[in-house]
């Protein structure tokens, strides 16, 4: 199978546990099928800053595809918005916002995966709370599978994330506390989903690849 991976950071720098597990998975895939990345230039979440160059390279194999972030994460913007949203009334623009101020902001790397969605039979999205998962993942809907990395915090609580739960091709979990988590807040059980653990990790991706 040809196999894609969208998210926000991939390198061996990167030390994020949702990108570590996704670099985990990626590599683990990659032994049995066809498995490409596609990502932003930044390193580190604090302000999304294009570190790595432009275009294609590979890592252990897997060619990378890295994409430029329109605009860095500004922490007090992020902060006034996040009072806001968090905080009480708010509107779905103000979510949306949120999501922009949160990041990575890269128009680029959304059109590269519409683009290029037709060579891959599943792409990964990782993860629920970032720009290019709320923008790009509806664009593939009939081959996304969703990694959320969901977390009990308020984030979890804004109702524009929780269309993407359910539209999905299937879910990821990393846990069946998050898998709870998730279903609580947008009632997505009739959605294929698998809960990766590291006890028969193998069995665990190659049922994910292969879908329902």
């Amino acid at each position: 199978m040809k196999l894609a991976f969208v998210v926000q950071r991939y390198g061996a720098e990167v030390t994020g546990g949702a990108e570590l597990h996704c670099r985990w998975l990626a590599e683990r895939l990659a032994r049995r099928h066809h498995v490409e990345v596609f990502t932003t230039r930044a390193v580190s979440y604090i302000d999304w800053a294009d570190v790595y160059p432009a275009g294609t390279t590979e890592l252990r194999g897997i060619p990378v595809h890295r994409f430029g972030v329109t605009r860095r994460r500004n922490p007090r913007r992020l902060a006034s918005i996040s009072n806001l949203v968090f905080g009480g009334s708010h509107t779905p623009e103000e979510e949306r916002e949120w999501v922009r101020a949160n990041g990575p902001e890269s128009p680029a790397l959304i059109e590269a995966v519409a683009a290029a969605h037709g060579r891959f039979d599943v792409i990964f999205f990782y993860s629920y709370r970032y720009y290019h998962t709320f923008h790009g993942l509806p664009r593939v809907r009939e081959r996304a599978v969703l990694v959320p990395t969901a977390e009990e915090d308020p984030v979890l609580g804004l109702a524009i994330f929780h269309p993407l739960f359910r539209m999905s091709r299937g879910i990821v979990y990393l846990t069946p506390e998050e898998r709870a988590l998730v279903e609580a807040v947008s009632e997505n059980t009739a959605v294929f989903s698998s809960t990766i653990s590291t006890k028969g990790e193998k069995e665990s991706a190659n049922r994910l690849a292969s879908g329902p």
